[in-house]
């Protein structure tokens, strides 16, 4: 049976038959081809799982480090989660773009907020995803030396329960650490979060860099 009439559900089933069969490259040519013959994903289409966003983006820049072509199929998503914003952030982190990663996650605060504050408007997300999001972010901080950020990111943490997270307060000492503040690090360090050898690496190396520095 020959297909006459292209629909978003068709190049999904060719993409998927890709896919499925480890043929990722192909996939994302005709995740390409269908998006320039103007087939926008639709928040269906990327929940489903046939050719996730996420694992276009992760494709990209693992494999090509081709960060322009993941921003693309980014900027195609209908919709984000706080996993596809993580993503990207942490790319961009990992290039070396920590400025652009910072300004990625404050196009996604704006995306997010509510009127009620900054982050109030991301409380209703998957609070799990933000385990992963939170400490990229902070990395980022630490990265730009952008303390009040940081801070402010740790907050929303809180809110969600997620101070006593071990990423999450590993992040924190390490930030307050790397900036050179030892005292808020000693207190971070102090927050009963579950501890194991890179938070004790975190506080040791930024006590001895300190004292190094004096």
């Amino acid at each position: 049976m020959v297909v006459r009439k292209r629909d978003l559900a068709s190049w999904s089933s060719l993409i998927s038959c890709y896919s499925n069969n480890d043929m990722e490259f192909e996939a994302i040519v005709r995740f390409i081809d269908m998006i320039e013959l103007g087939y926008c994903p639709n928040d269906e289409y990327f929940d489903s799982g046939v050719c996730v966003g996420c694992a276009l983006i992760d494709m990209f820049v693992k494999g090509d480090c081709d960060l322009e072509s993941a921003k693309k199929v980014f900027n195609k998503m209908p919709e984000r989660n706080a996993v596809t914003w993580t993503l990207m952030i942490t790319h961009y982190m990992q290039m070396g773009y920590a400025s652009y990663a910072l300004e990625l996650f404050l196009d996604m605060v704006t995306c997010m907020q509510r009127a009620q504050g900054m982050f109030d408007g991301m409380s209703d997300h998957d609070v799990m995803s933000w385990t992963a999001m939170i400490p990229a972010v902070l990395k980022v901080c630490t990265y730009l030396s952008d303390l009040c950020l940081g801070e402010q990111v740790y907050s929303h943490a809180v809110k969600l329960g997620l101070a006593l997270v071990n990423c999450v307060g590993n992040s924190l000492v390490s930030m307050y650490a790397q900036c050179g503040w030892m005292e808020n690090a000693g207190k971070a360090f102090d927050v009963p979060f579950e501890k194991n050898l890179l938070s004790y690496n975190a506080i040791v190396d930024g006590y001895a860099k300190n004292l190094d520095s004096d």
